[in-house]
């Protein structure tokens, strides 16, 4: 029924819908789908699902001083969305948010932004928040990997950290039950630094070759990623103009920029563009079934509801086998 209400909806022109219109119809038809009520507090936010149950998962919503994450559940018999409203965090201009789903616990979300600079996680089954160490302050980037159902069974979590000249890695391999951040173990310490450190760090991960990327800004506002292939190795600077954002399962490196998602080869050479608007990528999945990972997307639209203090929202969740991802480029 829901999808019987959603093919009789056209959004009004907007450059983001159009955007996202382009691009989902690359993508074919949606793997789920609902329209729901939600009150007036999701407005301005989309929907994020966990990576086992697409009826649950965080609705995100940012303002320019505010970021609230909450826990969303779609009952399908009465057909009727819900949201619950668990963290509100002051925030200072439009920030970055990473969240990354649980493997293990589709209750949890782990979650970061560069005003922050630290990883959270909540469990929006209970309502708890819980902090990753600030480690007094030299905690400069973080970043993350998806788990599989393999040798590589649990999601790890990075931290980069910079003092006395050097810069050392964190890590913190997770699963549903690994939300208190009390197993963090040290990769390592990279006394080899470029000629230029960025001022910022915004993000930081180990690819699946053990090579560390770090992805920062400059002082002059610029951006600059770069590559250490070891721990004793010099770094070398990429060709990517772009913060990075994530890192696909592949090494492929990404950079969000809320209308685009860039992808590169781990090398950083320049790979493509899928033009996004108001769809999200929100995550790789582990399909076993199939031995492959799964891109998946999500479409959030706003409709605005005359004489009612709810909106009502279009949620449709799109997935497409990582690899075939250079087939909705444009």
């Amino acid at each position: 029924m829901s999808l019987v209400f959603a093919s009789c909806w056209h959004p009004p022109f907007s450059p983001e819908v159009s955007a996202s219109l382009l691009t989902s119809e690359k993508l074919g038809k949606p793997v789920w789908q609902v329209k729901v009520r939600l009150p007036y507090n999701a407005r301005g936010g989309y929907y994020l699902p966990s990576r086992y149950n697409y009826n649950s998962g965080m609705w995100t919503s940012r303002e320019p001083d505010r970021l609230q994450l909450m826990g969303f559940w779609y009952d399908s018999a009465l057909m009727k969305g819900m949201i619950d409203n668990y963290i509100d965090i002051p925030v200072q201009g439009i920030t970055n948010l990473l969240v990354l789903p649980s493997a293990g616990n589709q209750n949890v979300f782990f979650f970061t932004y560069p005003g922050f600079n630290r990883w959270g996680s909540i469990d929006y089954s209970n309502g708890s928040f819980n902090a990753s160490p600030s480690y007094d302050g030299t905690m400069v980037g973080t970043g993350f990997r998806f788990g599989d159902d393999g040798a590589n069974d649990k999601d790890t979590l990075y931290w980069a950290a910079m003092s006395n000249n050097e810069i050392t890695l964190y890590e913190l391999a997770v699963d549903g039950n690994d939300t208190t951040f009390n197993s963090i173990s040290t990769i390592g310490t990279y006394s080899s630094l470029p000629p230029v450190l960025p001022a910022a760090i915004s993000f930081a991960a180990l690819g699946p070759d053990n090579g560390l990327y770090i992805s920062g800004t400059l002082q002059d506002g610029s951006m600059v990623t770069y590559r250490w292939k070891s721990l004793t190795e010099n770094p070398e600077q990429l060709q990517i103009d772009k913060p990075l954002t994530g890192m696909l399962a592949d090494g492929r490196l990404l950079a969000d920029t809320g209308d685009r998602l860039y992808l590169y080869t781990p090398d950083g050479s320049s790979g493509f563009v899928i033009s996004t608007g108001a769809m999200h990528f929100s995550y790789e999945r582990y399909d076993s079934a199939q031995s492959r990972w799964i891109a998946v997307f999500t479409r959030t639209l706003e409709i605005p509801v005359s004489n009612s203090d709810g909106w009502d929202y279009l949620i449709s969740v799109y997935e497409i086998p990582a690899d075939q991802l250079e087939t909705i480029a444009f």
